[in-house]
């Protein structure tokens, strides 16, 4: 399984160039968990049914730099598809897309690998990673990417049973 990652612009305040999670944002006070698909298609023009989206759980998060204190309650879904949209890019937001295994960006923050391959989505351009490459929340990547597996284990347990 592929997973789909962005860089960040290189004009963006914090972590510029680095690759992140593939959408994210923060809710206005009046808005709900649903309204937040909208930041998917602000930041990769994409549009998206709240329907459509697999719940990963809430995690909550902190990041403590020297001008930052950010405490922050995350609502995190996965979005499978079988084709990969057509995306369009919010150019102060993100940069490129890259599709990386999930396989290997699991290992790469298990600490199992130090490098991993990364595919630009557009250009179809491969570079190496490493952990540096990615805005440096380790724990938080470790969470997702194992709920995502364990989901995944999940789905195929149950198209085995259904099969038996």
């Amino acid at each position: 399984m592929l997973c789909t990652l962005p860089k960040r612009a290189e004009v963006k305040k914090d972590y510029p160039g680095l690759l992140d999670i593939t959408s994210a944002g923060h809710l206005l006070a009046e808005e709900d968990v649903r309204e937040g698909t909208r930041e998917v298609e602000e930041e990769l023009g994409v549009s998206i049914e709240f329907e459509d989206l697999i719940s990963l759980g809430i995690i909550k998060g902190e990041i403590k730099l020297e001008q930052i204190w950010d405490r922050e309650i995350c609502h995190v879904f996965l979005y499978e598809c079988r084709l990969l949209p057509e995306f369009k890019l919010q150019e102060d937001e993100v940069d490129s897309l890259y599709k990386i295994r999930l396989d290997d960006v699991m290992n790469l923050f298990e600490g199992t690998v130090t490098e991993i391959t990364a595919t630009e989505i557009s250009k179809q351009n491969s570079k190496i990673v490493n952990k540096a490459s990615f805005v440096g929340l380790d724990s938080y990547y470790v969470n997702i990417f194992d709920r995502i597996k364990k989901r995944l284990n999940k789905a195929k347990g149950s198209v085995q049973q259904a099969k038996d």
